[in-house]
C-alpha cells in the first residue's frame, strides 16, 4: 500500500542528500518506533495512521535508508546513539 504525500524517497532527491549531507541511518526495530511515535502530535507521515498504514511506509522507506552512508543501532539510550554519531561525524 502506497502512501501520499511524499512518502517515498525518489532517486533524485536521495542523489542530493547522498551529495549534499553526511547520511546515517538510526536503525531501530518498527516495535520500538511504533512505541515512540504513536502517541507523539507533530509526525505528518504518522498522525492519524494506522500500526500498519505506518508499518507499510516503514517497509517502503527502510531500503532507501538502508543506502546510508552508516549505520547506527538506534535501539539505545539516546545519549549512547548521539555519542556514536558525534564519534563518525569527527572521524
Amino acid at each position: 500500500m502506497a502512501l501520499g504525500g511524499g512518502a517515498l524517497i525518489d532517486d533524485g532527491s536521495w542523489r542530493l542528500v547522498e551529495r549534499e549531507t553526511y547520511t546515517v541511518y538510526l536503525e531501530v526495530p518498527f516495535e520500538t518506533l511504533w512505541e515512540r511515535i504513536q502517541a507523539r502530535p507533530g509526525r505528518p507521515l504518522a498522525s492519524g495512521r494506522s500500526r500498519e498504514e505506518v508499518l507499510s511506509l516503514f517497509e517502503q522507506r527502510r531500503p532507501r535508508y538502508e543506502q546510508a552512508a552508516h549505520r547506527v543501532d538506534g535501539d539505545r539510550a539516546p545519549k549512547v546513539v548521539a555519542d556514536e554519531v558525534i564519534k563518525l561525524w569527527s572521524a
